[in-house]
């Protein structure tokens, strides 16, 4: 056996291909020492060999990634940053369209007002 002492891995009783389990024992599992982990998950059949064992703890390691950064990315906080983004990016947008409409409608009128009022005034307009 390559390491007999202490408590089993992390890998124990879990089925390799279930990457949402293998990812909780990895995100609640801990460990006092370092133990040779790589050749008892291959003796516990968790790998057939230490490449497998590095490829199989690089999948679950990678969703335990993913899934921290999408729960952080959800967090109330993150939130709040998102929509006062997206509120800051549409009204520059509007700033930005309006003003547009109000060079066309300098093309085509004396008196445009600026801004989104001068945007609104020419939509109610008739080029004619």
């Amino acid at each position: 056996m390559a390491d007999d002492a202490g408590e089993p891995g992390w890998y124990e009783g879990v089925d390799p291909d279930d990457v949402g389990r293998v990812r909780e024992q990895i995100e609640d599992g801990t460990a006092d020492e370092p133990r040779n982990w790589p050749a008892l998950a291959v003796e516990s059949g968790f790998a057939t060999d230490e490449d497998d064992y590095y490829d199989r703890l690089h999948e679950a390691t990678t969703a335990t990634t993913r899934a921290a950064a999408r729960e952080a990315g959800r967090a109330d906080d993150q939130q709040l940053k998102h929509s006062i983004r997206a509120m800051d990016d549409a009204d520059r947008l509007a700033n930005e369209l309006a003003e547009r409409a109000a060079e066309w409608g300098e093309s085509l009128f004396d008196d445009v007002p600026g801004g989104l009022d001068g945007a609104r005034a020419l939509a109610d307009r008739d080029p004619a």
